[in-house]
């Protein structure tokens, strides 16, 4: 003989189960990675120079110094990239940037707040290089994954 749920039962058991699969999807892992336009030169970076270019080093490629550009649609993404990439916080890395500045009389890193206007700036200067999450450069036109930078969980 087959038993079945009453509704109730059955629609709480389901809003649990949603609920535990996007506990889940939202542990699950994130993958940063360094993006340039499509038409750009650019090539898989070291680790090493990667920091070094956002710190503010001069870093080439093919004999054109490239421009880092700071993502900071996302504060999530921009302290992942500070932490695991550039292993600063952002008090930190603000002060050290700001620090070359006053030093060396150089300039800031271009700082974008929209994701659009970032795109659009990698179109515009082809040495330029930023970070996102993988899942967002693949959706994006005109832009091309260079390498990963870092992958994990976010919980």
């Amino acid at each position: 003989m087959e038993r079945r749920l009453p509704m109730k039962r059955r629609a709480l058991l389901v809003g649990l189960l949603a609920s535990a699969l996007a506990a889940t999807a939202f542990a699950a892992e994130r993958q940063l990675v360094l993006v340039a336009a499509q038409g750009s030169a650019v090539t898989t970076l070291a680790p090493a120079e990667v920091r070094k270019l956002f710190l503010g080093g001069a870093v080439e490629v093919n004999g054109q110094r490239l421009e880092p550009l700071v993502n900071a649609s996302d504060e999530l993404l921009h302290e992942v990239f500070l932490q695991k990439v550039v292993f600063m916080a952002a008090r930190s890395y603000d002060r050290h940037v700001l620090g070359l500045v006053f030093r060396s009389g150089g300039h800031r890193p271009a700082r974008y707040t929209s994701t659009e206007e970032l795109v659009q700036a990698l179109a515009r200067e082809p040495r330029a290089v930023t970070y996102m999450w993988a899942d967002q450069a693949r959706r994006l036109r005109g832009v091309k994954i260079v390498q990963e930078l870092w992958h994990g969980r976010l919980d």
